[in-house]
């Protein structure tokens, strides 16, 4: 019964979470969920995606979550209304340049990926405000993003440049849990090494 509500409430906003009903009616989606399981890729089928895109012309939010796709679907350009684009734990390799073209593009979110570097064409990128690549194998950025790009949130921590900037090595199997875009350690972590410590 509450699931029905929700999404309920969830179409009447435009938000669709299965390609099947989005494709029923294309231009009603303003935001699309796709969310799954690394062996789950019928529901969520990549060339399927592609193809429904350029159809969905009053898109504002597009999210995938769980899927194993390697990259972000570059029909995503086209869409003039696009706001944010967002990725959790999906295996995205490349960073998406292409986004470059979605003038509204406040916010792109690629966490859990397999993002290595990010170069200067992401200075291109003029009305992103909010990026973040936390969890990724990332190993360069340009000098100075934040300011250049005039983000108001920049996330980079279980990264290999936040660990190296606390002096912390990402390939040790043994690195800190809990690490914070702070540096500190989670408050459970600090309680047992207080109970540690104590003789």
């Amino acid at each position: 019964m509450l699931q029905s509500i929700l999404r309920a409430r969830r179409l009447r906003k435009g938000g669709f979470s299965d390609l099947d009903a989005a494709e029923s009616s294309p231009t009603a989606v303003r935001r699309l969920w796709l969310h799954g399981s690394s062996w789950d890729t019928e529901d969520h089928s990549y060339d399927r995606c592609r193809e429904l895109l350029p159809h969905c012309s009053r898109l504002i939010e597009f999210q995938i979550g769980w899927l194993n796709w390697t990259s972000f679907p570059a029909e995503l350009a086209s869409i003039a209304t696009l706001e944010s684009v967002v990725s959790l734990n999906a295996p995205i390799e490349e960073f998406p340049y292409f986004l470059r073209d979605c003038p509204r593009l406040k916010r792109l979110a690629i966490r859990g990926g397999d993002v290595r570097r990010v170069d200067e064409a992401v200075i291109a990128f003029k009305a992103l405000r909010d990026l973040d690549l936390a969890n990724n194998p990332l190993t360069q950025i340009p000098r100075d993003l934040e300011v250049r790009l005039k983000l108001t949130r920049l996330e980079l921590h279980d990264t290999p440049i936040s660990l190296a900037a606390r002096g912390l090595d990402w390939s040790r199997p043994d690195y800190p849990a809990g690490i914070s875009k702070q540096g500190e350690q989670d408050e459970d972590d600090q309680a047992a090494a207080a109970v540690e410590s104590k003789p």
